[in-house]
């Protein structure tokens, strides 16, 4: 069945993958009631036997009139669960492949960080592109990718096809920044939770978004 056209969401919330919890969900439902439009389940280190109710109590938390709720690589997962689409990263299948598989059934969201993985994004009809990292971010594991700036990010905005996402480093302080580029929306991992308040955290970027 075909998802109803509504606009793609311009706040993405990305679980920060410590695991499932009742501070996530309660952190999830407090950024909801503030605005939060979009939310990517992405808990790395979780079976998807856990996933699957996890994916349950987030729909229950954030009912499709409110926005997107996605899920980190797992096709299988979204198409069995209440998801509404799959956001692929740079090792999952390719958006051709991942596009040909679950049709118009579910929204695909890609990451990208040039210009030749937004090209490979758009040739698998991606509804929306995560670009990142805009500013330096530590990583757990492996060096960290060269940021974009912001020049790079509107480099990538001007050649998209579909709304592009900023990714990386988004704080209140920054963020009115990095909107003037055109960029079609903010997402963010750590922050809510590093702020100690998910809500105001949300709140300030959606005030900054009008």
């Amino acid at each position: 069945m075909m998802k109803p056209a509504i606009q793609v969401p311009r706040l993405f919330w990305i679980s920060p993958g410590e695991g499932l919890s009742e501070d996530l969900y309660q952190a999830l439902a407090a950024c909801v009631r503030e605005g939060l439009d979009g939310f990517q389940l992405r808990e790395r280190h979780s079976f998807p036997r856990d996933l699957l109710p996890a994916v349950a109590r987030c729909r229950e938390i954030f009912p499709p009139d409110r926005g997107w709720l996605m899920v980190n690589d797992r096709l299988d997962l979204a198409l069995a669960s209440e998801a509404d689409g799959v956001h692929l990263r740079r090792t999952s299948l390719p958006p051709v492949a991942a596009r040909r598989a679950v049709g118009s059934q579910l929204r695909l969201g890609a990451s990208v960080h040039n210009l030749e993985e937004l090209r490979e994004a758009l040739e698998g009809e991606v509804d929306y592109v995560f670009a990142s990292p805009v500013f330096p971010v530590r990583k757990a594991a492996g060096p960290p990718r060269p940021p974009l700036g912001l020049l790079g990010l509107k480099t990538l905005i001007e050649e998209s096809q579909v709304p592009v996402i900023a990714l990386g480093g988004i704080l209140p302080s920054n963020a009115a920044e990095v909107l003037a580029t055109g960029v079609h929306g903010l997402a963010f991992m750590r922050g809510p939770l590093a702020s100690g308040d998910p809500g105001s955290f949300v709140h300030s970027l959606r005030e900054l978004l009008g």
